[in-house]
């Protein structure tokens, strides 16, 4: 039998040991001298310098910025309803024959809509005067239309912007067993896939460009797609190709070539807005179960920065067009499937560019978007206007009432 014993006079030294009160420190104070204290009002004021920092920088949120961008997208794509655009060409400017519209109401009521298309918008009701109607008036209903500004230039770039070429350097990644490459294109107007083939040489002479829907975020690995718009995009893209340093299959390069495409400058040459909706089209809104809805536009936004319910902006992005409509009465203007498509489709015309020769953009347009730039005489003749818009001979107001052709002195 084993015994062991235990050491009573270590035991209870270590319970004395506990039972002691344990001694107190007191800090060290430490005197810092003023000279060597640390200052941050110099780094401070380098912040406050114009240019080097601020919380609301655009390229610091950029990231934010595209999120909430994908969120207005998916917002409307998911609360929104589908409605058939018809762009209006303008004659308000023109000189002689082609200005139809009255310059004292500026009503154009044989105004040609030379492009249509659908797109996903949000619809808000704003006001229905219906009580009007109880004293002869005519009902007046007015609506916000919310359309996103990436979604609108991605569908209607084809059909209502310039053409333009550009200079494009793109690398791109293959292999020796099939003598292939492929590589993308991802820039403002467009995405676009590239794929070619290779010989003996390594070189690539000729590549086949596809456009491919645009995303929406391209941060995201998985991102939404707007919907776009697809068409051929002319031009040729070449270059040589080099062997990879550590896998002998593999090659890669760099191919460059002039690309035409459409851009997001306006076909009309307009000085104040680029591919936007624009006061004078209208949307139409059919359902099967028998709506059929007409709003004619007369104010777009695309910024407001003051108010705090109908802010547009956040961190300084730009996200979508507000469009305030009311509802559009018919006349004898006519539409896009009632004109000549080649004529008012100014955006067909890429397709032949992508067969062969590339012809100015001044000759395969029509003739109504043959521009000539010059001098601005947009603000002389909205001067002329104003000042003589009592001074008319033709009575052209007789139709509601007339009115004298100088004002009363008060």
């Amino acid at each position: 039998m084993k015994v062991t014993r235990l050491n009573t006079q270590k035991r209870e030294e270590d319970s004395k040991r506990h039972i002691q009160p344990k001694t107190k420190h007191h800090p060290i104070l430490r005197h810092v001298k003023e000279g060597s204290q640390y200052e941050y009002t110099s780094f401070m004021e380098g912040l406050n310098q114009v240019g080097k920092f601020t919380y609301l920088d655009v390229n610091r949120n950029r990231g934010y910025i595209n999120l909430i961008k994908t969120q207005v997208n998916k917002l409307i794509s998911n609360y929104g309803c589908d409605l058939q655009y018809f762009r209006k060409y303008n004659t308000f400017f023109k000189e002689g024959e082609e200005n139809k519209s009255n310059l004292i109401y500026g009503e154009d009521t044989t105004a040609e809509f030379y492009a249509s298309g659908m797109i996903r918008s949000f619809v808000s009701v704003e006001s229905m005067a219906w009580n009007f109607n109880q004293l002869g008036y005519e009902n007046t209903e007015q609506v916000n239309i919310i359309i996103s500004i990436d979604n609108f230039s991605q569908i209607f770039a084809k059909k209502t912007s310039k053409i333009e070429t550009k200079f494009f350097t793109i690398p791109i990644t293959g292999n020796t067993i099939f003598n292939e490459v492929s590589g993308s294109i991802e820039s403002n107007e467009f995405n676009a896939s590239i794929y070619g083939s290779f010989g003996n040489d390594l070189y690539v002479h000729k590549t086949f460009i596809k456009m491919i829907p645009k995303r929406i975020n391209d941060s995201f690995y998985v991102s939404d797609n707007y919907n776009s718009d697809l068409y051929n995009i002319s031009g040729n893209l070449e270059g040589q190709m080099e062997f990879d340093d550590i896998y002998p299959n593999l090659v890669s390069g760099i191919i460059s070539g002039d690309l035409t495409y459409h851009n997001y400058e306006n076909i009309e040459d307009s000085e104040t807005w680029n591919l936007a909706p624009q006061v004078g089209d209208y949307f139409k809104f059919m359902t099967s179960t028998g709506i059929d809805e007409e709003w004619e536009i007369t104010q777009v936004y695309d910024r407001m920065l003051t108010n705090k319910s109908g802010g547009l902006n956040p961190l300084l992005g730009k996200y979508i067009y507000q469009c305030s409509a009311v509802k559009r009465q018919q006349s004898y203007e006519q539409n896009t499937d009632e004109l000549d498509a080649e004529i008012y489709n100014p955006g067909s015309d890429i397709n032949e560019l992508f067969k062969g020769q590339i012809v100015s953009e001044t000759d395969k347009y029509a003739d109504q978007f043959k521009v000539k730039k010059g001098e601005n005489k947009h603000n002389t003749k909205t001067n002329t206007i104003g000042k003589n818009t009592f001074d008319y001979q033709d009575e052209s107001d007789i139709t509601y009432g007339g009115y004298q052709n100088m004002p009363k002195s008060k």
